[in-house]
């Protein structure tokens, strides 16, 4: 008759247990790349030049690395799910598209204005990507 009042208790500690290790493991929360040291330092024309000429060398040398990426802002957008995201000016019809981690300070970007960014390239679908971004 003890039994079952601990048996209850047992199986509720072990689905709370359960319901926070999903919640962990599924949570959406992107490292930014912040701390994390640059291994190449271009300019945005040159980054998207590079994919343009040779797509496999590029994700050989850009490809899941982090960079730091110097140009003039287009455009300022938000992706959907509301992080700013930073189209960089170029001489061609693709751009570099550098999306900022949710706790970058966006208010004294504008276009036409030179700025430093380091992300996590991402690859090149007519754009180069860059992901988990920072302000430098």
């Amino acid at each position: 008759m003890k039994r079952k009042p601990l048996i209850i208790t047992a199986v509720v500690v072990v689905l709370v247990l359960a319901i926070g290790v999903t919640a962990y493991m599924f949570r959406s929360t992107p490292d930014c790349v912040c701390n994390k040291k640059a291994q190449a330092h271009l300019q945005a024309d040159e980054l998207l030049n590079a994919y343009e000429l040779d797509e496999q060398e590029a994700n050989a040398n850009y490809l899941g690395k982090v960079i730091t990426v110097t140009g003039t802002i287009a455009e300022l957008s938000a992706d959907d799910q509301g992080r700013t995201v930073i189209a960089f000016s170029s001489q061609s019809f693709g751009a570099v598209m550098a999306t900022l981690c949710e706790n970058e300070n966006i208010n004294n970007l504008a276009p036409n204005q030179t700025i430093s960014i380091k992300g996590e390239c991402s690859g090149y679908t007519f754009d180069v990507v860059l992901s988990k971004c920072c302000l430098q």
